[in-house]
């Protein structure tokens, strides 16, 4: 198998959308989110969210990768980051500005949540309001005090990725 056939295999996703997919990955007050999900608009074949700028924390390459290869193939504008720190340098660049943030929370170096607090004391425009989504293999409580607008578990399928960036979207608008 090509390596272009081999992303590819790991992207298909089941298409159906609705409320209760989110379950377990979605550890937050979302009841207007909720009653919405038949609405969003997800294409295989047409970027939903082409253009917007993405940063992804995550220590682990493997997700990292994938995630930059299917946001890309979505049309996204997308950079990355293997620890709290050189994503806290990448968001604090001044020639760069990010529509949105995905950080893992346990990760070397600077963890998830002291790179998230910094991000929304940074000053920088924006700051205070981007959405972070938290990523985590346990079940964190990210509640309406913390600096993560949502928290998306591992494991996820694509399809749960897309219908986090559309949520987070429409929280920042």
């Amino acid at each position: 198998m090509s390596g272009k056939g081999f992303f590819k295999s790991l992207f298909k996703t089941n298409r159906k959308k609705t409320a209760d997919r989110l379950d377990e990955s979605v550890a937050c007050d979302l009841p207007a989110f909720k009653e919405n999900l038949d609405e969003i608009p997800i294409d295989d074949d047409a970027p939903i969210y082409s253009g917007i700028s993405v940063l992804i924390i995550e220590d682990s390459l493997h997700l990292r990768a994938i995630m930059v290869s299917y946001l890309k193939q979505h049309g996204m504008l997308v950079e990355s980051a293997d620890n709290g720190q050189d994503g806290l340098t990448k968001y604090l660049d001044a020639s760069k500005r990010y529509d949105l943030v995905f950080m893992d929370i346990e990760m070397p170096i600077m963890n998830g949540h002291e790179a998230a607090r910094l991000i929304r004391q940074s000053g920088v425009a924006g700051a205070q309001t981007i959405p972070i989504v938290a990523i985590s293999g346990s079940s964190p409580v990210i509640d309406a005090n913390s600096e993560f607008t949502l928290l998306l578990n591992k494991p996820f399928d694509m399809n749960r990725l897309l219908i986090m960036i559309h949520m987070a979207m429409r929280r920042s608008s």
